[in-house]
Formats: C-alpha cells, structure tokens, sequence
C-alpha cells in the first residue's frame, strides 16, 4: 500500500461486520484498511466509517482510514475526504498481476 506499512491483522471480525485488514504505517500509526473489488460507493465509506469508530475510542490515539478500491464514485470521494479518510488505487489488472505470482505471496504485497 506504501512505504513502511505493516499487516497486523486480516480479516478481523468486528461488530458491524469484519475489517479486511489491519496494520501500522512507517511512523506506527494504526491503519484500518477497507477493500473494494469495485468501484467504491458512498456505502462503502460509511462502512470504513463504522471500523474507524471503534479504534478511535482506544484511548484517542491517532488512527488512519484507507479505502482500497479501482476507482472511487464521486459522491463518495467528497465523503471520503470529510471524514479525512484516504483513498489508493488498486486496478483489476493489478489485481490479477498479483494473483499470477506465487502463492506464498499475501494480499499486501500488491499495496504499493
């Protein structure tokens, strides 16, 4: 996804749902991040929204919300960027570049 990031976690159930994975950036942030097959929709940032919610009461301390997804509708960028979320890129055909690699690769290593 960038520089420095570390997977902590995949796939952790949570109340609302599960969150796709969990991890801390290159200055230890805590890093929630939300993965879309397609484009992302308004939805899916409420969902973001939902995950951020429950690490934000830890104690106030600093966490990050990333959506990962092709490409982001607009309606759903403007509230991506008032909530102060981040949104990356991730094609299909990066998708499928990576699922041609190896097997012992894991989905973080196509977050570049």
């Amino acid at each position: 996804m960038e520089e420095g990031f570390k997977p902590l976690e995949a796939e952790r159930t949570v109340e609302p749902g599960f969150i796709d994975i969990i991890g801390v950036d290159k200055k230890n942030t805590l890093t929630i991040v939300e993965i879309k097959r397609n484009p992302a929709t308004r939805k899916d940032v409420l969902q973001l929204n939902k995950y951020m919610k429950i690490y934000r009461v830890d104690n106030g301390r600093m966490v990050r919300g990333i959506l990962v997804a092709p490409e982001i509708k607009k309606n759903a960028k403007k509230e991506l960027d008032f909530l102060g979320y981040e949104f990356k890129a991730l094609t299909p055909q990066e998708c499928s570049n990576v699922l041609k690699r190896k097997k012992s690769k894991v989905l973080t290593d196509f977050f570049i």
